[in-house]
């Protein structure tokens, strides 16, 4: 049913308390949803698992393969993943003409967490906030929404933009060396830019089903036999939801007013400096492109867990 409504991305995400009690602490419910037509998500795939190495995950994502090859499904689908290298690495493999996407909002956390393991945090927020320090880490988040090939534009990846002498700054060059070194080069390399992505830049509809999965459940570490009915009760509720699409009853999933307004803002900035940033790079300004990076750090989060 999927698959008529337009299967174009899978989405996947593990919850580490709702694994059956039979099972040991260390392994996960991992469940993949399928999202059609840019407005319905549904669950494809749940396995539970004992581990969280490449090989469970290669495991998982084959035997997705396989039924999506029996389906007639072409592998070059969208592949939306928190960054886990294991997940990541299997994923390639198995499906080696997918684009494999990072979360926007787990990056976004990751960075949150080393400035404030730098200690970069009082800068930004309370009685010591320092504007030059908050215009840098502004123009760096906003790097999730840059087109990559112009990231090497931008003065404040390569040197805090802030004087030597700022208590801030040795701090501020320890996170661009963490930057570097985690995102610009390794597994995670090509993976987190945003640019022209207008839909599915997070995992939030695999995290949201696992929330309302806890709420159904009302405990951790379910008996089995409790788990399998309430994931029969989400695959019927699914059905459902592809039915009435098929039928032309609804839509599809409405977001919330608050998500939807930022989608249409992100949408709208996006749209805006598309004209211009499809020139030649020796036409495009500078401080356009940190102008822009700071306009859309405000859809970039700043929780840090």
């Amino acid at each position: 049913m999927a698959q008529q409504q337009g299967l174009w991305a899978l989405v996947a995400d593990g919850v580490h308390d709702l694994q059956p009690d039979a099972t040991n602490k260390r392994g996960q419910l991992y469940t993949v949803h399928g999202v059609c037509n840019n407005t319905i998500d549904v669950p494809l795939l749940y396995a539970i698992t004992t581990s969280k190495t490449e090989m469970t995950y290669q495991l998982i994502f084959s035997q997705l393969k396989s039924e999506l090859q029996h389906m007639g499904i072409p592998g070059d689908l969208r592949v939306v993943l928190d960054f886990e290298k294991a997940s990541i690495n299997a994923a390639r493999k198995v499906f080696p003409n997918a684009s494999v996407q990072g979360c926007g909002f787990h990056l976004a956390v990751c960075w949150n967490r080393k400035r404030d393991y730098f200690g970069l945090r009082k800068y930004l927020l309370g009685p010591q906030k320092d504007r030059q320090v908050c215009r840098w880490w502004d123009t760096i988040k906003g790097l999730i929404f840059l087109p990559p090939r112009l990231h090497r534009k931008v003065p404040a990846l390569f040197r805090p933009s802030l004087p030597r002498t700022h208590e801030a700054y040795q701090k501020c060059e320890e996170f661009l060396q963490y930057l570097r070194s985690t995102w610009y080069d390794g597994v995670f390399k090509d993976m987190w830019c945003k640019w022209d992505v207008m839909e599915i830049r997070t995992t939030n509809l695999a995290e949201a089903f696992h929330r309302l999965l806890g709420c159904l459940l009302q405990c951790k570490y379910p008996p089995m036999a409790k788990l399998l009915r309430r994931l029969r009760s989400c695959n019927n509720n699914a059905r459902g939801h592809l039915l009435n699409m098929d039928r032309r009853r609804t839509d599809g999933r409405k977001l919330k007013k608050r998500d939807r307004l930022r989608r249409i803002k992100i949408e709208r900035e996006m749209t805006r400096y598309k004209r211009y940033f499809s020139r030649r790079i020796p036409f495009i300004r500078t401080v356009t492109i940190s102008s822009y990076c700071r306009r859309m750090s405000q859809f970039v989060t700043n929780k840090s867990h």
